[in-house]
């Protein structure tokens, strides 16, 4: 196997491509569902369904608890030894399989829910076992650069359970229905998983030593505890608004973030490029470093705004496709809407904070926002409701975008080039006004703002710009580096 800096440009570029266009339709998929959901059901199931697939993504989180990072830096790092790496962390998850199940567990217990969602969380944890091989499949895949095939896998199982709650739906499943649907496409994702891997690895533990897991668990702390830290923070606003106003509230807020929110994924997926060919840069190349995560922000946050435009000034009609019901929580969305377009930043900034080992500094930042985003939703929820607390979420990315900036600055000394970002800004802006003011029509107003976005960048040579930013950006960094 090749390093990952041997054709790189091709292979990241087929590696990101695949992971966007797959998380896109993959999200489409899973608003398909919920649309489903809401409109047999009522936005109150909705709401309790949300709850239930958040508290199994907190316990997702703690199977994997930053050791798909460390590993795929290992691998990246050491090619020779990606096989034992991996069975290595075949160990791993063995060890951290009942540690997730009995934090579920005990989050249900403590947080007093209603016996439907209890024993929703109890048959959804099912697909804990099956996220624990496929988390190991997708550090292959990583180190690899090859995650199409995770994103076939995925497509392949959303499109399943879209079937399967469409025939659930159509019998008024219970709650706990909805729940072995979810778990039943996880285990069909794991399969596939398998299947395509075998030709470059098979789940197995054979000549993998205690100390080996320990190492592995003592490595990926900081970085797991950060990361679990980050995903409690984001569902905190789920677990919270129940306690603090109703579930309708809760089914707004649901709509518009389930809307808003998967849009993160395929962002994320430059970032997941990018923690693979950063990590091949630093420390020795470290021009090629500044100028890989400028590029990384520079195309996250045009790619970003070209989703997000459409998103803002088209709200109401996308509210409307989980049906009437949710019409109303449209502000919410577009408030989020704004605070996805901030976090885009840290979420492509964070995916490169490990490569310089910023976890620790970071895992002390996201204790102090946890506490933050508690007390601002708390607050909020009870003054204002769903709406309250969307303004307060955007306010804590503002927050937490400038403080990874300055972070990550301090320990690579990598500054931001604001230029293109900015001018990037400034295009969605005018494209969200011009769509709203061309017709009242939500959804055509989403279309022409889309239209007017691609058009500026077009008419401003930003277009140009990010395919040539990373080289200028370089020749730029080794001028004054002379």
């Amino acid at each position: 196997m090749d390093r990952p800096d041997s054709n790189l440009r091709r292979k990241a570029f087929v590696n990101t491509a695949a992971q966007i266009l797959g998380r896109v339709f993959a999200s489409f998929g899973r608003l398909a569902v919920g649309s489903l959901i809401v409109r047999s059901s009522g936005r109150e199931i909705f709401g309790e369904y949300a709850l239930v697939l958040t508290l199994v993504a907190l316990s997702e989180w703690v199977l994997d608890f930053g050791t798909g990072d460390v590993f795929v830096r290992e691998a990246c790092s050491a090619p020779e030894r990606r096989d034992h790496l991996l069975r290595v962390l075949t160990a791993t998850k063995a060890v951290q399989l009942p540690m997730a199940a009995l934090l579920l567990s005990a989050v249900c217990i403590l947080a007093g829910y209603s016996r439907n969602v209890v024993e929703a969380v109890a048959l959804a944890s099912i697909s804990l076992l099956f996220s624990a091989g496929i988390s190991i499949y997708r550090v292959l895949f990583r180190s690899r650069l090859t995650m199409q095939f995770e994103i076939i896998a995925e497509l392949i199982s959303v499109a399943v359970m879209i079937a399967a709650t469409y025939f659930a739906t159509q019998v008024q499943a219970s709650l706990s229905s909805l729940a072995l649907v979810y778990a039943g496409s996880r285990a069909l994702m794991f399969f596939i998983c398998t299947v395509l891997a075998l030709p470059q690895f098979r789940l197995s533990m054979l000549g993998v030593q205690w100390h080996e897991i320990v190492w592995g668990l003592k490595s990926s702390w900081a970085i797991g505890a950060a990361g679990f830290g980050m995903i409690f923070c984001d569902s905190l606003d789920f677990l919270l608004l129940p306690r603090f106003a109703s579930l309708s509230d809760l089914g707004y807020y649901s709509g518009a973030q389930k809307l808003v929110w998967p849009l993160l994924v395929p962002m994320a997926a430059i970032g997941s490029t990018l923690f693979s060919v950063s990590a091949s840069y630093w420390p020795d190349q470290r021009l090629r470093f500044y100028a890989a995560c400028q590029r990384g922000i520079s195309i996250v946050l045009a790619l970003s705004a070209l989703i997000l435009t459409p998103v803002f000034a088209g709200a109401p009609f996308l509210m409307n496709l989980f049906g009437p019901d949710l019409v109303p929580g449209a502000p919410a969305l577009q408030i989020l809407t704004l605070a996805v377009f901030v976090k885009t930043i840290s979420l492509t900034l964070g995916a490169v904070l490990p490569v310089v080992h910023g976890q620790n500094h970071a895992l002390r930042i996201v204790g102090f926002l946890i506490v933050a985003k508690a007390l601002t939703v708390a607050i909020a929820a009870t003054a204002f409701g769903y709406i309250g607390v969307a303004w307060g979420i955007l306010g804590l990315e503002i927050l937490f975008a400038s403080i990874g900036i300055w972070l990550l600055g301090l320990l690579s000394g990598f500054r931001v080039d604001w230029n293109l970002p900015s001018r990037i800004f400034l295009c969605g802006v005018v494209s969200v006004f011009v769509g709203m003011r061309i017709t009242a029509i939500p959804f055509w107003s989403g279309a022409s703002a889309a239209l007017s976005y691609v058009l500026l960048l077009w008419a401003s040579r930003t277009f140009h710009q990010l395919g040539l930013h990373s080289e200028k950006h370089e020749v730029k960094l080794e001028q004054a580096a002379n």
